[in-house]
């Protein structure tokens, strides 16, 4: 498909003045490029839409009295413009730039779709599990504990075909899903609730906003979802993408043109970005990545403050004197993170009604992914 593809455009771009200006002629004529195919309308149209998707979920970005939060939505931009502006710039440089062999494209569109993989990665850590709406799977076919690879097998098997009936709704869902984890609205919690319950039917109780307690930037946005994918991007997209685009553009340009640069600038600087808060973060204050805190302020008006949680759990683990008063080092950041949601849930436990096995169920397991989390 590749290869029809790129003999179309190519017919294209031996037509083309601008590209005889760019590009190595010779070639360009001898077919030697690899080049996706998409033309400027359809480039324009998808950054439009990804954009157009990203916008319309900062509207779900509200304060304690579900007023539109201005200050948190600019802050919020402002921590994700960097690795936005990295997936849409990777994206027209790979569906607008002649490729020097077809395994520099292969391996760009790869690392451009990576994301894919990390959205399902989130989706087993979470246990985030598909509805089947059209044609539910019967409970007969799961069991309540996966301890072999048997198990999995015949799970897996004989959950094929419903998978295949149940396709119409679970593959536009999924994409849904895949574009608000890459544009990093996954991370804005309402946004987050809506579209688990359109994948899994579920709406976790658990999960809404206690107006009796003080009201932090943390209740609408998920620090460790926006803290995992930034990180993951500057690892897993940029690094790569930055060789890739570099490599090509020094084979295959005869001179500098900002589309083609562009990207391969947007990528050092999230690289320059992610081995920032590995080395300081990670490495010295010995901080989970999904820990690292997030402010921002501008001439004192604070836009985005992630550490107010953060900052209220190392005091109350110090005043219970578990650590002592001066250590505020990572590793406490960290297990006094995970220590507080443990004795949240343990609370939950407590208070609920014993005979309501769903709900005790739900917060076991809930408590026992939070325990291995803290491991981790």
């Amino acid at each position: 498909m590749i290869q029809v593809v790129t003999a179309v455009n190519r017919a294209y771009l031996k037509a083309s003045t601008d590209s005889n200006d760019i590009y190595n002629t010779d070639d360009i004529y001898n077919c030697q490029y690899q080049y996706f195919g998409l033309n400027q309308g359809g480039t324009i149209t998808i950054l439009f839409l990804l954009v157009l998707a990203f916008v319309s979920c900062l509207a779900y970005i509200r304060d304690e009295n579900d007023n539109f939060d201005w200050k948190l939505t600019a802050g919020f931009i402002v921590v994700t413009a960097l690795p936005v502006l990295n997936v849409l710039t990777d994206f027209v440089y790979v569906t607008q730039m002649l490729f020097a062999h077809i395994n520099l494209f292969a391996l760009a569109v790869v690392f451009l779709l990576i994301h894919g993989f990390l959205f399902f990665k989130f989706l087993l850590l979470r246990g985030i599990r598909a509805k089947f709406w059209i044609l539910p799977m019967p409970h007969y076919f799961f069991f309540e504990t996966y301890n072999n690879g048997y198990k999995f097998l015949y799970t897996g098997v004989m959950g094929i075909p419903f998978v295949i009936i149940n396709l119409p709704v679970l593959l536009p869902v999924l994409f849904m899903g895949y574009v608000l984890y890459t544009m990093k609205s996954m991370s804005i919690i309402r946004v987050y609730k809506k579209w688990v319950y359109f994948y899994s039917g579920v709406f976790n109780d658990h999960d809404r906003t206690d107006r009796a307690t003080e009201f932090t930037n943390n209740m609408v946005i998920d620090s460790h979802i926006l803290n995992a994918s930034i990180h993951e991007e500057s690892i897993f997209e940029s690094l790569p993408m930055f060789v890739i685009e570099l490599i090509n553009n020094i084979i295959v340009l005869e001179k500098a043109i900002a589309y083609a640069y562009l990207p391969v600038t947007v990528c050092a600087l999230n690289i320059l970005s992610g081995v920032y808060h590995i080395f300081y973060y990670r490495i010295y204050r010995k901080i989970n990545i999904v820990d690292i805190p997030i402010k921002i302020d501008v001439m004192g008006v604070v836009l985005i403050n992630m550490n107010e949680v953060i900052e209220n759990r190392i005091k109350t683990i110090n005043s219970s004197g578990i650590h002592k008063p001066d250590g505020e080092s990572g590793v406490e950041m960290s297990l006094t993170s995970s220590i507080s949601r443990i004795v949240d849930l343990e609370k939950s436990i407590t208070d609920m009604d014993k005979n309501n096995d769903k709900k005790f169920t739900e917060i076991t397991e809930r408590l026992s992914l939070l325990e291995k989390s803290r491991l981790v």
